[in-house]
């Protein structure tokens, strides 16, 4: 995972959509995909990114200033948070 999908995901998390419509949109995305163990994957895909997450600081855009860049471990815990109580 890149930095920018798990920002774009962390707050989009947060914008005021029904959660039921956006699970029914990725429920049907799934079935159509075929990927019967998505968020599970999802889940391991999170683990494994936050041992990179100093890579991933790294590579942030050198333009914006180091104090407004995210905490890329703490963002990423806090998307593997949100997306576990979604699904599990």
């Amino acid at each position: 995972m890149t930095g920018k999908d798990i920002y774009d995901v962390h707050f989009g998390l947060e914008l005021e959509l029904s959660e039921d419509g956006c699970v029914d949109i990725l429920d049907r995305r799934i079935e159509h995909e075929g990927i019967h163990e998505f968020f599970p994957m999802i889940l391991r895909k999170l683990d494994n990114t936050v041992s990179q997450s100093t890579t991933i600081r790294d590579a942030t855009n050198h333009y914006v200033p180091k104090d407004l860049r995210p905490d890329w471990e703490e963002l990423v815990m806090s998307l593997r948070s949100k997306i576990a109580r979604m699904f599990e």
